[in-house]
C-alpha cells in the first residue's frame, strides 16, 4: 500500500515522466544510440516498364545509415553518418495475399543485384538494373494484373562492424502505355531554423548556431523533384473498388540526432524553471508538411533542445516521405554554446542543472 501511495504523490508533484503500469516510457525512434538505417531512396520512385522490352529499368539507389559515439567521459552522444561498410542488395516479389508483411525478408535463392564496401550515397548512388524476368513473375502474381502498377521488394543488407542491419524497400512500376503518371522524387533543399524571434534558412554543409538550453525550431524546405511539376503533386489513380480517383500527396517528416539533442517540446514545470527532457511517449519528432491553406508554424515544426552541458556540435536527419515510396533527408550540422557559467568546462559540472530526464 505504501508503494503506491508514493507514486501517487511522485505523479501528483510531477516526478515521473511515465507510469511503468499504466503508461510504458520507451525511448522514442529518433534517439540515435547505435547503427541504423534510417532511410532507402531510389530514383525514380516510380518507374516507367515495357515488360515486352529486352532489358530492366535501372533506378539508382542511395542509403541514409548512421551512428552514434560517447565522447572522452563516456557521457556526451554525437551522431555520424557511416560511408564505409559492406552492402549487399536482393531483389523479390512481394507476397501474395492481402496481409502482405513489409519486412519479410525475401527468399535465401533470392537474386542478388549488386554489393559493394562503401554505402551509396545521395551524392553517388548505385545503379541498379531490375531484371525483367522478376518483373513479369510480378505480373503474373498480382491479382490485378498490373493494373495499379506492379511492385518488388529490395532487402539491403549492411554490416557494420558484428552488426548486420537489414532494411527493405519496395520498388515501384508502371506499365509502358498505362493512363497513370508515375510518381516523382521529392527534395529537400535545407531547413529553417528559428531561435527566440530570429530565424534563418540553411543549406547543405552549412551549420546552425544554437544555444544549450535554449529550444529552438525545424522547419523543412521543400524542393521540386526531378520530373516533378511542383513539391508535392497531385495524381490519378484507382481505388479498390477500381473507380478513378484524384488524391495529394502528404509529405511527411522524421526527426532524428543522439541523445545530447532533444527533440520534442520540453518542459519547464519539474527543474525549477529549467528546460527539462522527457520521453513522454507523445509524438514529438514527427510532422506532417502543412496542407494549403493551413495556417504555417512560427516556431517550426518540430522543436529541438541541446540537452547536454557544454559546448558541442552535432547532426540533425530529417527523413521526407510523400506515402507512395519516394523518400528523401537532409542532414543539419549544428554548434551548440554554452553560455550557462555552472555548466563550462570538463565533467564534473558541479552546479549545472540536468536536462534529459528520459524516462524520468
Amino acid at each position: 500500500m505504501a508503494r503506491f501511495v508514493w507514486m501517487a504523490a511522485l505523479i501528483a508533484f510531477g516526478l515521473l515522466a511515465c507510469d511503468d503500469i499504466a503508461q510504458p516510457c520507451f525511448t522514442p525512434q529518433s534517439v540515435i544510440s547505435d547503427a541504423r538505417v534510417l532511410a532507402v531512396r531510389v530514383d525514380p520512385p516510380e518507374s516507367v516498364v515495357d515488360l515486352q522490352s529486352d532489358e530492366g529499368p535501372t533506378v539508382a539507389l542511395a542509403l541514409l545509415v548512421v551512428g552514434a559515439q560517447a565522447d572522452q567521459y563516456g557521457e556526451l552522444s554525437t551522431g555520424f553518418e557511416i560511408a564505409n561498410a559492406e552492402v549487399s542488395i536482393s531483389v523479390c516479389t512481394l507476397p501474395t495475399g492481402l496481409q502482405q508483411d513489409p519486412v519479410q525478408e525475401c527468399p535465401a535463392e533470392a537474386q542478388v543485384l549488386a554489393g559493394q564496401s562503401v554505402v551509396p550515397t545521395l551524392v553517388a548512388p548505385l545503379q541498379l538494373t531490375v531484371p525483367l524476368a522478376l518483373l513479369r513473375q510480378a505480373l503474373q502474381e498480382d491479382p490485378l494484373r498490373g493494373a495499379v502498377g506492379l511492385q518488388l521488394r529490395l532487402q539491403i543488407s549492411v554490416h557494420v562492424g558484428d552488426k548486420t542491419l537489414v532494411a527493405f524497400k519496395t520498388l515501384y512500376f508502371q506499365q509502358a502505355g498505362s493512363n497513370l503518371t508515375p510518381n516523382h522524387a521529392i527534395e529537400l533543399t535545407g531547413v529553417r531554423v528559428t531561435a527566440s524571434t530570429s530565424s534563418r534558412d540553411f543549406g547543405a554543409q552549412e551549420s546552425a548556431q544554437v544555444v544549450v538550453a535554449e529550444p529552438f525550431g525545424l522547419r523543412p524546405l521543400l524542393g521540386v523533384g526531378a520530373g516533378a511539376a511542383a513539391p508535392i503533386e497531385e495524381y490519378d489513380t484507382v481505388d479498390l473498388r477500381g473507380e478513378r480517383v484524384h488524391l495529394r500527396e502528404q509529405v511527411t517528416y522524421a526527426f532524428y540526432a543522439s541523445s545530447s539533442l532533444f527533440i520534442g517540446r520540453v518542459d519547464y514545470t519539474r527543474s525549477l524553471g529549467n528546460p527539462t527532457a522527457i520521453y513522454t511517449g507523445l509524438p514529438g519528432d514527427v510532422a506532417n508538411e502543412p496542407a494549403p491553406g493551413d495556417t504555417e508554424p512560427t516556431n517550426g515544426l518540430v522543436a529541438a533542445t541541446a540537452v547536454w552541458p557544454g559546448n558541442q556540435s552535432g547532426l540533425v536527419w530529417i527523413v521526407a516521405s510523400d506515402g507512395r515510396g519516394a523518400q528523401t533527408w537532409f542532414t543539419l550540422r549544428y554548434q551548440a554554446s554554452e553560455q550557462r557559467p555552472a555548466c563550462e568546462g570538463p565533467p564534473p559540472k558541479k552546479g549545472c542543472p540536468r536536462l534529459l530526464f528520459g524516462c524520468g
